[in-house]
């Protein structure tokens, strides 16, 4: 394989993966997180991530010299990408990521009834410490 054929499927690769890590993203912000601050911090993340994984496709590729035919590359990377893989991946990531927010959830909930059971007598034993502190500062009154 020649080098210039090996960059050209790098960046097609490189571009599908980037895609692929985009929908991801997607699908985290609409299944966990719907803040405007983490949709921001996360297509933060998307970009650098971008940079770094083309800068790096770019250097192993032809040393860091962007060719024509690794931009066709990258283009045809994304669209073979989103023809094939597109929704069969989103619908992976989704159906996984629902499962994990529904465990979390369940666990929380477990964790939400331990406490409740555990913190019960001494939430009892605080409102009869706090209704007699009460009750002597009123001089016995009700």
């Amino acid at each position: 394989m020649t080098g210039d054929s090996r960059a050209f499927l790098y960046c097609a690769a490189c571009a599908a993966s980037l895609a692929a890590l985009f929908d991801f993203f997607d699908c985290v912000r609409f299944k966990v997180i719907k803040a405007a601050a983490v949709d921001f911090l996360m297509d933060t993340v998307w970009w650098i991530t971008a940079a770094v994984v083309i800068g790096i496709c770019l250097w192993e590729s032809n040393s860091f010299s962007l060719r024509m035919y690794e931009a066709v590359g990258a283009a045809i990377g994304l669209i073979s990408y989103r023809l094939i893989l597109h929704r069969a991946l989103k619908c992976l990531f989704c159906f996984v990521l629902g499962i994990i927010v529904k465990i979390f959830c369940i666990i929380f909930k477990i964790i939400k009834r331990i406490l409740k059971i555990l913190l019960t007598p001494a939430l009892f034993l605080y409102k009869i410490l706090i209704r007699s502190v009460i009750n002597s500062r009123q001089g016995g009154k009700r």
